[in-house]
């Protein structure tokens, strides 16, 4: 009979556990993230020492940090997580596109009346997910909305193709009185003022 190797059935819930407590540097804090109570969180992480047969976290050290084996553990085990997660992404999107169904993502002001047209002209089931600025294009590379309406700067991202679906004019505010204030328009060139214009 063939032994189990180490971590073989390694869970990657309680990895991703793991990475809210290393983040947060506090059971607590991660129980309360987590939506779980902190002996439960606690239980969770020795589930996951257990599997990989070594303590992967400093529990009397304040905030909570990695241990050696832990560093090593987490710098391969992030990677993983992501790619799991991606793959997951993916089967969702195909059962969104099975049935017809899209996920768009969006960031405050980022589309506008121009978005509502968009979204109008679709023959589909529409989801909207409110994105934070990070994730505008991170999101849609990891499949975990289909689009997303966005505004730049924007990072390039393999695989994901951006579209412009329309122009905004910038805007400026000033204080009554600024030296520029009463301009009809402004180049962005013209950013010579200094803070000193603005007390």
């Amino acid at each position: 009979m063939k032994k189990a190797r180490r971590g073989e059935d390694l869970n990657l819930r309680l990895v991703s556990s793991l990475l809210v407590v290393v983040a947060e540097g506090h059971f607590g804090r991660a129980a309360d993230r987590l939506f779980v109570t902190a002996p439960a969180l606690s239980q969770q992480i020795r589930r996951l020492e257990e599997q990989v047969g070594v303590e992967l976290v400093d529990r009397s050290s304040h905030p909570v940090v990695l241990t050696a084996a832990g560093e090593v553990f987490v710098a391969d085990a992030r990677p993983a997580l992501e790619f799991a997660v991606r793959a997951m992404n993916g089967l969702d999107a195909l059962e969104r596109r099975r049935a017809r169904r899209l996920r768009i993502g969006f960031i405050n002001g980022a589309a506008g009346s121009l978005g509502r047209a968009v979204i109008d002209s679709l023959h589909a089931e529409v989801e909207l997910v409110q994105l934070d600025w990070s994730q505008q294009v991170s999101a849609v590379a990891s499949a975990t909305v289909d689009a997303a309406f966005v505004r730049p700067p924007l990072p390039v991202l393999d695989g994901v193709v951006l579209e412009r679906i329309g122009v905004e004019p910038r805007v400026v505010a000033l204080p009554r009185g600024h030296q520029l204030a009463g301009r009809a328009s402004i180049e962005i060139s013209e950013n010579r003022w200094d803070c000193a214009g603005f007390e």
